[in-house]
């Protein structure tokens, strides 16, 4: 072979490993970019959750406590307005999904799956944690997941949260 075409054969060579490498590259930039983005848009939809659910809890559930001895009101709950709001919300960014799972909740439509229930053990053997990101891959695409815990905390939530004798009588009755 001539110098020429090993001259050639070298360059041809360098630049298909100079793609590659570039190639690789950018996928791992866009790649870290849209799961940046994606955090950052989940953040503010649990940040508006987290702003509706205080929001019902100070100023709509107090409303609403009279009428509460007469008939439940889910109303008056801060995870039930949370939810509606962002099924609102879901209806024009269907990709998006906000749930509050808990492992023996008021209401069965909140019971965790099992890698909910993975996410939330993990934020009670660590309740330091004050924020977890998983990627799960499923039958349709991969998944990210951003979680955070939701603590009851507050003696207004301990009402529904406790014990049955301490609810109020209208929930307990449904």
């Amino acid at each position: 072979m001539k110098l020429r075409g090993k001259v050639n054969l070298t360059l041809a060579g360098a630049f298909v490993v100079g793609l590659v490498l570039a190639g690789v590259g950018a996928y791992k930039v866009l790649t870290d970019e849209a799961v940046d983005n994606s955090a950052r848009d989940a953040r503010v939809i649990i940040e508006q959750a987290s702003a509706i659910r205080t929001y019902t809890a100070e100023s709509i559930k107090p409303l609403l406590e009279p009428q509460m001895k007469v008939q439940f009101l889910p109303h008056t709950i801060p995870s039930f307005a949370a939810q509606t709001n962002f099924r609102l919300v879901q209806k024009k960014l269907p990709e998006y999904s906000y749930r509050e799972p808990a492992l023996n909740p008021t209401n069965l439509n909140d019971r965790a799956v099992d890698w909910e229930a993975d996410i939330i053990n993990d934020f009670r053997e660590h309740p330091e944690k004050s924020e977890t990101m998983v990627t799960r891959d499923t039958p349709g695409g991969k998944y990210l997941t951003l979680s955070r815990p939701l603590k009851v905390s507050s003696a207004a939530c301990l009402t529904c949260h406790s014990t049955p004798d301490v609810a109020p009588a209208t929930m307990v009755a449904l």
